[in-house]
Order: structure tokens, then C-alpha cells, then sequence
């Protein structure tokens, strides 16, 4: 009878495993491209140093999303379920974040590029936030550990080769395309 237990749970957190690396894709490649991407445009339309610096301050959200965590552990919505109504949610403005990022100008605007990029890894760190949670309350207690470290796993590789490709294969098209094309890639 254990046996059988067994094989049931595996298939539904294999797709747990499944969908938390396809939105780590998404989200791992706005994460590099706003704090490291936003960075080289803004440097390429000549903006002193200090404005450049600006950037990693609007990363701050991201870094400090374990603030926010018992918010949204608490607030479970009866359609949705506790995490999945906070990641589409998160995804509903990250898409909105990277249009409206797009129509801003790094260089007649850099502040206004700044708070979006801010605004940015606020919706970033809610969603990946809430994924962890989804992917921790999905597993079983014994599986967390290798669940969470696919995860990373994932993460880092989506990073490397999402968010530095974004970079490199669409910076010649100018920041609104890049911006566009980074958006479009996590609708």
C-alpha cells in the first residue's frame, strides 16, 4: 500500500519541479537583465556613474522579500489556492513592468526607468517568493531539500543562459526591443 502511495505523489511534484523551472526561466532573466542589463543601457546613453549606482538600490525589493513572505503565506485566495494566486499575479505585473519599461527613455528618463526597475524586482521577489513557498508546501518534507535545490539549480542555469542571452543577442536592437523581447519571453 506504501508503494502505491508513493508512485501517486511523484508524478504531481514532478510537475511541481516542472513548473517552477519554466517560471524560473522567465523570472531568472528579468532579474539579470534589470540589475545588470538596465545598467549597460544606462551607461550607453551616457549617464554619470551616480545614476548608474541607482540601479542596484531599485534592487533592494528583491533582496529584501523575505519581508513580505508571511504576507503572502497568509493570504489564501479559495479559487487559486495560497502561492498560485501571488505568482500570476507577480507575472500579470512583471509583463505590465517590462511593457510600460520599454516606452522609457534611459536617456531623457533614467529616473523614471529606475523606479520601474524598482517596481520590477518588488513584482520579482513576490513571485519567486511565493514559488518557493509553492514548491515547499507541495513536496514532501523528505523531498524539500532536493526540490528546493533543482530549483537553484534552475535558477542559476536560467540566468546564465536566458538573462545573459536577452543581453547579448538583443542589445544591437536598441532598448525598447529589448525591453519588448524580454517581455514578450516571460508573457
Amino acid at each position: 500500500m506504501e508503494k502505491s502511495r508513493i508512485l501517486h505523489v511523484l508524478p504531481s511534484q514532478r510537475s511541481i519541479l516542472i513548473a517552477v523551472a519554466v517560471a524560473t526561466l522567465s523570472l531568472s532573466s528579468a532579474v539579470l537583465f534589470a540589475l545588470q542589463g538596465v545598467t549597460l543601457f544606462l551607461r550607453e546613453e551616457g549617464q554619470p556613474s551616480d545614476v548608474v549606482g541607482l540601479v542596484f538600490l531599485a534592487g533592494i525589493p528583491w533582496i529584501l522579500r523575505f519581508l513580505w513572505a508571511p504576507l503572502i503565506d497568509r493570504f489564501v485566495s479559495s479559487r487559486f489556492g495560497r502561492f498560485r494566486l501571488w505568482i500570476l499575479g507577480s507575472q500579470v505585473a512583471i509583463v505590465a513592468i517590462l511593457s510600460g519599461l520599454a516606452f522609457a527613455k534611459p536617456d531623457s528618463g533614467p529616473y523614471l526607468v529606475l523606479a520601474l526597475v524598482g517596481l520590477l524586482c518588488l513584482a520579482m521577489g513576490t513571485q519567486q517568493t511565493a514559488i518557493f513557498g509553492l514548491l515547499a508546501a507541495q513536496l514532501a518534507p523528505d523531498k524539500r531539500v532536493v526540490g528546493m535545490t533543482c530549483q537553484v539549480l534552475a535558477y542559476g542555469l536560467a540566468g546564465v543562459l536566458m538573462g545573459g542571452g536577452i543581453v547579448y543577442f538583443l542589445a544591437d536592437l536598441g532598448w525598447q526591443m529589448t525591453v519588448l523581447g524580454l517581455a514578450a519571453m516571460t508573457f
